[in-house]
């Protein structure tokens, strides 16, 4: 179950990092100096940026649930089911950020149930 908590967070991290890089570096002309700055009056950031800020917002919503019964399925013991429970969570969410990034409707709500499926899955194995 730990590996699987480690990916999560790893996962998470990436997610964090593209917003920023989109708005700042991976454009036209990229306004890489302005990161140093205190960023009070931020460029614009492309479609596929604001797609990336909106997956990272629902990645940390969708980590206020998985996170702590995750732990607690680790504190429990967890069961093969637990733990095949946040593999499924961490691999829907690794392919739901580039679909929902890419602007591809249908298979990102899949990649999202699944994802939370996933969630389900431990919250069951504690029960």
């Amino acid at each position: 179950m730990t590996d699987w908590i480690l990916w999560a967070v790893a996962l998470f991290f990436v997610q964090t990092t593209l917003p920023p890089m989109f708005r700042y570096v991976i454009r036209s002309d990229p306004r890489i100096l302005e990161t140093l700055g205190p960023r009070d009056n931020p460029p614009e950031t492309s479609t596929i940026g604001e797609r990336s800020e909106r997956a990272l917002n629902n990645m940390i919503e969708a980590s206020l649930l998985f996170f702590p019964v995750a732990l607690l399925a680790t504190q429990m013991d967890a069961s093969d089911s637990a733990i095949f429970g946040a593999m499924i969570f961490v691999l829907a969410r690794a392919v739901y950020v580039p679909l929902y990034i890419a602007g591809v409707p249908g298979l990102r709500s899949v990649a999202w149930a699944v994802g939370h499926a996933g969630i389900v899955m431990i919250l069951m194995s504690l029960l």
